[in-house]
Formats: C-alpha cells, sequence, structure tokens
C-alpha cells in the first residue's frame, strides 16, 4: 500500500473517532417547543441559515428531538468499529453520510455525498467482502414485510428527483416509484398506511405506491427536511430551524420551534 494511501485511511479513521467522540447528545421532548405561525418567505430565508438542523427519534415510547443530524440514528456512522474493516472497504466507503442496514447475516450501507454522487453496497458479515450494488444518492434504507427499501435522490442547483427501490435478494433492483422531486424518508404504518417526505411536500402512500398529497410548501426545500416521524395521530417533519406538524386526523398543520 502507498505512502499516500496509509495517510488517507489514517486520516479516514481520525475522522471517524471524532464522529463517535462528539458531545453527549441532548434529547429535547416535545413539551420543550412551542407553537409559531408557519414561517413566512423572509423568515425562510432567516431559518435557511440557522444553525440548528433538527432530527425526530422515538425513544422509550417518547417523542424528541436532537438539535444535529446526529451520528447514531441518522446516519453519520457506521454501527461497528472501522478498524474491523479491510482497508479497500475503508476506502470506498469513505466520506459523505451514511445509511445502514442489518440484513440478516451482511449489512447494506447507502451513501451520499450530495453533488458527489453516492453508492450502494453490500457488505459480508466479516466485513471482508464488499459488492457494489449500484450508484445512488441514498437518503434511507429500511424494511418492511420482509422486503427491503432504499429512498434516493438528489437536489442540486436547480435539480431535483428521485426514486423508491426495493432491494432484492439477488442483489437486482425494483424501481418503484419515480419523483420530480427529491425523496427523504418512507415510513409504513400498514400495507394500506404510509407517509412519504420529499423536499416540499408530504404524501399519503401505499406499498402499491398509490400517493395523495397532504401538503406542499414550495419554500421548504431550503430548510432541508430531514425525516419523518408518527407519533400518535401527527407526523413530524425534522428540519433546520423548527419542525413541521400535519395531523392526520384533522389535517392541521402547525410550526414548531424551540422555547427561549
Amino acid at each position: 500500500m502507498t505512502i499516500l494511501s496509509n495517510l488517507f485511511l489514517i486520516a479516514f479513521c481520525l475522522l471517524m473517532h471524532g464522529a463517535y467522540s462528539q458531545d453527549e447528545i441532548e434529547f429535547v421532548p416535545l413539551d420543550r417547543f412551542t407553537v409559531n405561525e408557519l414561517p413566512s418567505e423572509d423568515e425562510l430565508r432567516d431559518l435557511n441559515r440557522h444553525s440548528i438542523d433538527w432530527t425526530g427519534i422515538v425513544k422509550n415510547g417518547n417523542l424528541f428531538f436532537l438539535d444535529r443530524y446526529d451520528v447514531e440514528f441518522y446516519g453519520d456512522t457506521l454501527p461497528f468499529p472501522v478498524e474491523e474493516l479491510a482497508d479497500h472497504v475503508k476506502c470506498r466507503i469513505g466520506g459523505g453520510n451514511y445509511h445502514i442496514l442489518r440484513n440478516e447475516n451482511d449489512w447494506y450501507i447507502g451513501t451520499n455525498r450530495g453533488e458527489w454522487g453516492g453508492t450502494l453496497f453490500k457488505l459480508s458479515s466479516n466485513f471482508k467482502k464488499c459488492s457494489e450494488i449500484c450508484h445512488a444518492n441514498v437518503n434511507q434504507l429500511f424494511t418492511f414485510e420482509d422486503k427491503v427499501y432504499m429512498v434516493e435522490g438528489l437536489s442540486h442547483l436547480g435539480l431535483s428527483g428521485g426514486t423508491i427501490v426495493e432491494l432484492k435478494d439477488d442483489q437486482t433492483l425494483d424501481t418503484l416509484l419515480t419523483l420530480d422531486e427529491t425523496p427523504r424518508y418512507l415510513l409504513f404504518n400498514t400495507r394500506d398506511e404510509g407517509y412519504l417526505l420529499t423536499d416540499s411536500k408530504l404524501y399519503a402512500i401505499n406499498t402499491k405506491m398509490d400517493t395523495t398529497c397532504l401538503f406542499h410548501n414550495v419554500e421548504f426545500p431550503y430548510l432541508y427536511p430531514s425525516n419523518l416521524i408518527l407519533y400518535e395521530d401527527t407526523l413530524y417533519v425534522a428540519m433546520r430551524g423548527g419542525i413541521l406538524t400535519f395531523c392526520t386526523r384533522t389535517k392541521e398543520v402547525k410550526w414548531l420551534t424551540r422555547k427561549e
């Protein structure tokens, strides 16, 4: 291995160590947020420069928000020691955001480097064999009823788009839905009840990929929606500077910000 390659691997390991050694995570409960009017166009521009990117999570049955793209729950690091990966695997998955899914004895690892692209890999349980499945800006990997789903897409310089894909056991891909804007997060409650978050829209969706738009705001891509949580009868969309809520029962939309 060349000196340059060794230096790259050392730098990568230091970067990963830094991700693990971040300050203690603060879980901000829902009652620490207050209801506000939906942000105006000028307020949206200000929020675009906000320092906090919220991420939602349900922990021990309660809803919390993290004031960053958290390394454990959003997927910016690996759930096993990087030292266990073979050297060539480290090079292939370094950089960007990771989205990781354990599937029986293997791992799916999706990377997203924004305009620099991304890749979906399959990694063996002994961390030695890594196969490339496809090039994609991976935003989410999850399972539902024994099927593996990938949400992928990119928004950059006015261009936007993406797909929802089922990953087959033989590593072939079945494209289920193609969108003209970037899908960010998909969750299924049942086969007939699911919700899809894109840059500017919130959809009702089912496993047949039938969609109905529930909410649309053309300005919200400026706030980089990160994830979607269904808690009781309300959908919570975490994004930069605040939380959008949508009541599935009344269709009421609210905007939450952290109390001073």
